[in-house]
């Protein structure tokens, strides 16, 4: 997938090699919130001038200090979706598990497609065929797998009446009886004599 950003890459991303330890640090500095962004960027730039480097300007730095505050973002909003998933998985029956997870794609391809266009980022076609066919082929799944329950389910529910009413023929029970026990039991409705 390629996706096409306006402009030039940010300076401190084309920073050499040697000069990452710092900008490292400085970063991990920035996640800390001990200190100023503006104190942070002096003592990199005190760093980078010693190696060699130009130092970064102000805008550059609050440039990848918010990228980064969205990439932070973005990973407790997944820890969170994690959090959720897990408890949902151990509560619901099997084929409602794959069904959330079908909604949880769909919500990270739209989240995707909606933080592209927040950022000003042209997606090739190419990649939004992807999504768009992505998305159909999660709705048929999704189609696919209620029809797939719905047929189990009525399989079980013809399965469980036809041995109730065996049993019941067996043990002289009366029709109104059995009819009352599966309306009870299966959520079925009376039958009209």
């Amino acid at each position: 997938m390629s996706i096409a950003r306006r402009g030039r890459p940010a300076k401190i991303d084309l920073l050499p090699e040697e000069a990452w330890p710092h900008v490292k640090e400085a970063l991990a500095a920035l996640g800390e919130r001990k200190r100023t962004a503006e104190a942070i960027r002096q003592e990199l730039n005190g760093h980078l001038l010693a190696i060699g480097c130009e130092p970064v300007s102000s805008s550059a730095f609050n440039r990848k200090s918010l990228q980064l505050a969205k990439i932070g973002a973005d990973i407790a909003r997944a820890r969170e979706m994690a959090v959720v998933f897990a408890e949902k998985v151990d509560e619901m029956p099997d084929g409602d598990v794959g069904m959330l997870i079908n909604e949880m794609v769909k919500v990270i391809l739209y989240n995707m497609t909606a933080d592209m266009a927040a950022e000003d980022v042209e997606a090739s076609a190419k990649l939004m065929k992807e999504i768009s066919l992505s998305l159909y082929r999660l709705e048929q799944a999704g189609q696919i797998s209620r029809k797939r329950r719905s047929d189990i389910e009525d399989r079980a529910k013809a399965k469980a009446t036809e041995a109730v009413r065996s049993v019941a023929k067996e043990r002289g029970i009366g029709a109104d009886t059995v009819e009352a026990i599966l309306s009870e039991v299966l959520g079925k409705p009376k039958e009209q004599a």
